[in-house]
């Protein structure tokens, strides 16, 4: 099937991205001990909650303050309830988590537990994940995939969040079959299968089971790199949740510095959600 007719070369790779604005300063731990901010009631108004929620995550917050529990720990824990109340039990999975959640990684050196995992489904739910990590300072890992060897990179433990990204497996073409918009909790062998009955393609992984976010942000060769480029390079636009989530696109017209630096630039400047090819 490859190689293919020009419009299919032109497969975009529309990612969503999560940028490392609080990934970069949570992932690397600057902060070991961090301090709540006041502004609780505000910082809870931004999560869209049923009044009801949104008061008894006010009180269970303001009690954490008044017990002084400022410790790594203790901030975790509350970060974790606070993305229960608002992405919803069946989102998160506080710890004990699930050991199949811990195993998911291919690297036996990146099994890790952490305190909770995030199962986002949709953009704005990841958007709601960054702003609770971001007032809570928590130290916290993105995973596509899970093919990364290196720990901390698409895993964490107990002392921060995993964000997994597993449910966001959208996958669309447009009319003329020259675009296609992946979510980046799909494996490269199911965009390739999904490919299959409109007799196209695109530069993407090498083996079937790596993840489609991690991918593209390390660049991705692929057997026909040499006349393709890279998967990074095939690109045409991400979409972006900042670190203060808002949702944005970055592609060569718009937040193009950004756009650059996303395709290869690794972990250090977003995680992607969903992308277009």
């Amino acid at each position: 099937m490859f190689p293919c007719p020009v419009t299919c070369c032109l497969l975009c790779f529309a990612i969503a991205i999560t940028i490392a604005a609080a990934s970069h300063l949570s992932r690397f731990g600057i902060e070991q001990r961090v301090t709540m901010q006041d502004n609780t009631e505000a910082f809870v108004q931004s999560l869209d909650l049923a009044p009801s929620q949104a008061q008894d995550l006010i009180s269970d917050l303001k009690g954490a303050q008044a017990s002084n529990d400022r410790t790594l720990s203790g901030q975790v824990r509350l970060a974790c309830t606070a993305a229960k109340a608002a992405l919803g039990p069946e989102s998160v999975e506080i710890e004990p988590v699930s050991q199949d959640l811990v195993d998911a990684h291919w690297s036996e050196a990146c099994h890790a537990a952490p305190s909770c995992v995030l199962l986002p489904g949709t953009t704005a739910e990841v958007a709601k994940a960054l702003k609770i990590l971001n007032f809570f300072k928590t130290k916290f890992s993105v995973r596509s995939g899970g093919h990364s060897p290196n720990p901390g990179w698409s895993s964490v433990g107990e002392e921060g969040i995993l964000i997994d990204l597993r449910r966001i497996n959208q996958f669309s073409i447009n009319s003329d079959k020259s675009v296609v918009s992946l979510g980046p909790g799909l494996r490269w062998g199911d965009v390739y299968n999904a490919l299959d009955s409109y007799g196209v393609s695109v530069v993407g992984g090498r083996i079937p089971q790596v993840g489609v976010g991690g991918l593209i942000l390390g660049g991705g060769f692929f057997h026909f790199s040499g006349e393709y480029g890279l998967a990074a390079d095939n690109a045409k636009n991400f979409e972006v949740v900042l670190a203060d989530g808002t949702i944005t696109d970055a592609n060569a017209e718009k937040n193009s510095d950004l756009f650059w630096a996303l395709k290869g630039g690794g972990p250090n400047f977003g995680n992607p959600h969903s992308s277009d090819r």
